[in-house]
């Protein structure tokens, strides 16, 4: 019974080590079977490190720098949650490679294809959690009909994303309401990209860390991206909440006034946002908009209390009349939010009205009661109304002269 009881005891603990024990690796292929499966990845901290190979897992697409994975779902319809994973793609030569978008044989080279993109094409919510993504791309895509997309969601959260050329790092955000939080976003060409024509809900980006944005890409596409993007064909109107809030930018930021050579866009304008009030932005802290298309018309930004008094937003400052974000020194000259139409190609400020604070005096100020009253505390004495040497004596009542003798003035209101 012993040695049967030892046996079984060794089997279980073969059963459960990892077949790749080294490091705590699992193969891509394993990792795209396993989702595929059912729409759920727990990597458990494992590291999912690949170089492309189409012997192995094929790429559905080369689109500009990105090898595109389409991963479908056994059950299409299934949510997708990726959570406690490390994703690293390794740039290496594609020989012989063709897609209904290349056809032909086409071969491309390590540094012509740098990232990995995963699309999702489940119609379901997409949930990415605890997960570092290098060099890789995430697209909830959906179906190509557009199907549900009213109701799904996209979650991004506790998750980094580095090194992204050429391109977002989270792309194609056709889903009707995102929650992108307490993320890392490093070196990567582009943020976060929304596109598609539903009527959006709520979007929220909030506690998230931008560091070095917009430079990583080819000659003539830095600057060109910014932190978010709205496709032309995105709906944003009344229905929607945009939360920008407690987001920290590093490296390339938001210019500061119009002498600042840094040219950070928060967001890049291609669709018209007159009907959106943007809220919870830092009050007073620069904030950006590049217009991308004709006839756009710029958001609201959210007014209210903010550091040491009240700002209130003015409007939007083209960049040849931007002194900073709160110098209205300008402000006939402000485009209204909501109301103007913007000039494409040109990039906007926000700015405020910044009123200070009046802390309320606490302290206790007396009132002068005449010219006599040389220190203006309230009360004349007795050198202030007779002279030097006259002094107040509580007991009677009376001024006294105390230097040569003692005199008494009687009848007196001084002291």
């Amino acid at each position: 019974m012993k040695k049967l009881i030892l046996f079984l005891g060794i089997a279980i603990m073969i059963l459960i080590v990892p077949i790749n024990a080294e490091a705590n690796t699992v193969s891509f292929k394993d990792f795209l079977e396993d989702l595929t499966e059912d729409g759920i990845f727990d990597g458990k901290g494992s590291t999912i490190k690949w170089e492309p190979n189409e012997y192995d897992t094929k790429i559905q697409r080369i689109q500009n720098s990105n090898a595109q994975y389409q991963i479908s779902l056994d059950d299409n319809s299934d949510d997708v949650i990726i959570k406690n994973a490390t994703f690293e793609y390794v740039p290496a030569d594609i020989p012989n490679h063709n897609d209904a978008w290349n056809t032909g044989s086409n071969s491309y080279s390590a540094e012509e294809i740098r990232n990995a993109e995963f699309q999702l094409l489940s119609t379901g919510n997409v949930t990415i959690e605890n997960c570092k993504f290098e060099k890789v791309i995430v697209s909830p895509y959906g179906s190509n009909i557009r199907e549900n997309d009213e109701n799904r969601e996209f979650i991004v959260k506790n998750s980094s994303f580095s090194n992204v050329y050429n391109a977002y790092a989270l792309k194609d955000i056709y889903p009707h309401s995102a929650y992108i939080e307490n993320n890392i976003f490093n070196n990567c060409s582009g943020g976060i990209y929304f596109e598609g024509a539903v009527s959006r809900g709520e979007i929220v980006i909030k506690n998230n860390s931008f560091s070095d944005m917009d430079k990583y890409a080819i000659e003539g596409k830095t600057d060109t991206r910014g932190l978010i993007q709205f496709s032309s064909q995105c709906k944003l109107n009344e229905s929607t909440n945009i939360v920008i809030e407690g987001n920290e930018i590093r490296g390339n930021l938001v210019k500061a006034s119009n002498k600042d050579e840094n040219n950070l866009m928060v967001i890049r304008q291609l669709s018209d946002m007159a009907d959106v009030n943007i809220d919870n932005w830092s009050l007073g802290n620069a904030f950006s908009v590049k217009i991308e298309g004709e006839g756009l018309r710029l958001p609201t930004m959210n007014s209210g209390e903010g550091s040491g008094g009240y700002y209130e937003f003015i409007g939007w400052a083209s960049a040849d009349i931007y002194n900073g974000p709160t110098d209205v020194t300008e402000a006939e000259k402000f485009l209204i939010g909501g109301e103007s139409i913007a000039e494409k190609g040109k990039y906007y400020y926000a700015v405020w009205k910044y009123t200070k604070e009046e802390k309320p005096d606490n302290e206790d100020h007396a009132t002068c009661v005449g010219d006599k009253d040389k220190n203006c505390d309230g009360v004349i004495t007795c050198d202030e109304e007779i002279g030097e040497g006259w002094t107040w004596n509580n007991e009677t009542k009376v001024c006294e002269y105390t230097k040569a003798g003692k005199y008494t003035v009687v009848n007196t209101s001084a002291k």
